[in-house]
């Protein structure tokens, strides 16, 4: 989505949760993804930061322009085919 929706001003952000995931292994999924976007590695427990940001892998959030949270997707909805048309409606504005 990142490369398709970028020149409309999409910024995009992963963030890897897994403080077991080895920096090589994390960097080869990414490479295999193509993802040239903002990539983290968190380096905390999975229940803390679940706690602290209320959320479960997988998980989305959309904000608008202007930072503010728009939609948390989690589960089965964070997929792209229904974070998409969120994401069209957003960058219109």
């Amino acid at each position: 989505m990142q490369k398709k929706y970028a020149k409309d001003g999409l910024a995009a952000v992963s963030v890897n949760t897994d403080p077991k995931a080895k920096h090589d292994r994390a960097l080869k999924m990414l490479q295999h993804w193509d993802a040239r976007f903002t990539n983290l590695l968190l380096d905390v427990p999975a229940r803390e930061w679940s706690e602290k940001l209320d959320a479960n892998t997988p998980c989305v959030w959309v904000f608008d322009r202007d930072g503010r949270l728009v939609q948390k997707f989690q589960g089965e909805d964070a997929k792209y085919d229904k974070i998409e048309p969120l994401i069209k409606d957003l960058l219109k504005k």
